[in-house]
């Protein structure tokens, strides 16, 4: 019995070694691609890690929760593509 608990034990402590350095060797690979990515990548991802860490949290809030968090540069595009799109009459649409 000791030595099934003894094996077991050392399983244990087996996964959880492996399970902690996976666990380092994927954060090191995201560090890694970090440098990768240019200022406006990184601001994305950051809103997606937190969105990541907060869905749970806070649904009742909703949409509320990104406020903000669109670049004004981004912002600017997106109104430019409204006011062109959308602000055009087609006679010929019906």
């Amino acid at each position: 019995v000791q030595t099934l608990v003894s094996n077991e034990l050392n399983k244990l402590k087996r996964n959880f070694y492996f399970r902690i350095m996976e666990k380092l060797e994927i954060r090191q690979e995201i560090l890694s691609a970090l440098d990768q990515l240019s200022k406006k990548q990184l601001k994305h991802l950051l809103i997606f890690i937190q969105s990541l860490l907060y869905r749970k949290a806070d649904k009742e809030h909703g949409i509320m929760r990104l406020a903000g968090t669109i670049d004004k540069e981004d912002l600017k595009l997106m109104e430019a593509a409204i006011e062109d799109g959308c602000e055009q009459i087609d006679s010929n649409e019906w």
